[in-house]
């Protein structure tokens, strides 16, 4: 028989797992928009993830996840007291596809779980940002932004893996973005994220709590000609540690990743593609890829 404090460590593992880790900024987001434009953004992720640290150690081989995702994002601009604007909500519809091995699965089955993926739409997030400062000649920004997360998604206490969280996520966000060249920019952001609990954790309804999660971004995007950009982007990420019924999980969150983005702005829209990869984790299953194809349309 298995005993709690045995699946408690197991279930925070999965939890790592499933972690959203970042609000990614896309290269040149963070310049100020004009007011009056609307936007609706058509975008495919897939990822695929594998061993499991824990630690900064390695605790399972030959584990793997993949996620494909559909997401749809409608938004405009506007000002606000002549500030630049901006509102949008987003949500996706994902599909995971796990085979997690580990020695503890038999626990989560015994438990009456099911240790499979899921699919279905996920949270729902919206945000409203503005930008302080904004000066267009000099292509000096510096912009702040605020996002609420939803528990619109799908989620059962008695799945493992779960697209929904069921639990709603604040966040806030401050980045600044310069000209440094005629075609080489660069921007830095800095956001929190906030966790909700969520008393319907497992079929045992333990009760989550998760430590603030903080993240680090920073690139560079270099403009080829009017029309074609290239950008490489660094993260880092740091806090996040998970409490289950007050039992810390010591499972504080380090990461690093990158991104490199090709972007193509046409008269018919935007097309982004974008790949990337964490280059160290401490908890967690490392993200060996990640491609993203972005379609943006402004009217």
């Amino acid at each position: 028989m298995w005993g709690n404090e045995i699946l408690q460590y197991f279930f925070s593992l999965i939890l790592l797992a499933n972690t959203a880790y970042a609000i990614d900024l896309q290269p040149g987001e963070i310049a100020a928009p004009r007011a009056g434009i609307k936007l609706a953004q058509y975008s495919y992720q897939y990822s695929q993830r594998g061993d499991f640290y824990r630690s900064g150690d390695k605790a399972y081989r030959d584990s793997e996840m993949k996620t494909s995702s559909y997401t749809l994002r409608l938004g405009s601009t506007f000002e606000i007291g002549n500030m630049p604007a901006i509102w949008y909500v987003q949500s996706d519809i994902r599909n995971m596809q796990v085979d997690l091995v580990t020695p503890r699965t038999g626990a989560a089955k015994a438990a009456g779980m099911d240790v499979n993926g899921d699919v279905g739409g996920s949270d729902t997030s919206l945000l409203v940002a503005v930008w302080p400062y904004a000066d267009r000649v000099a292509k000096k920004y510096l912009g702040v932004a605020a996002y609420l997360i939803v528990p619109t998604g799908a989620y059962s206490h008695d799945r493992l893996f779960n697209v929904g969280e069921n639990r709603y996520k604040t966040a806030l966000q401050i980045g600044y973005q310069t000209q440094l060249t005629d075609p080489l920019s660069a921007m830095v952001a800095f956001d929190g994220v906030f966790f909700g609990d969520n008393d319907r954790y497992t079929v045992q309804n333990y009760k989550l709590k998760q430590d603030h999660l903080y993240t680090l971004q920073t690139g560079l995007k270099y403009n080829l000609n009017q029309r074609y950009s290239v950008a490489l982007a660094y993260f880092h990420c740091f806090g996040g540690e998970t409490q289950i019924n007050n039992d810390e999980q010591n499972d504080r969150t380090s990461l690093q990743r990158y991104q490199v983005t090709a972007q193509g702005d046409f008269s018919f829209g935007r097309l982004t593609m974008q790949y990337g990869s964490d280059l160290k984790t401490a908890s967690g299953m490392v993200e060996d890829h990640r491609l993203i194809m972005r379609y943006t349309s402004f009217f």
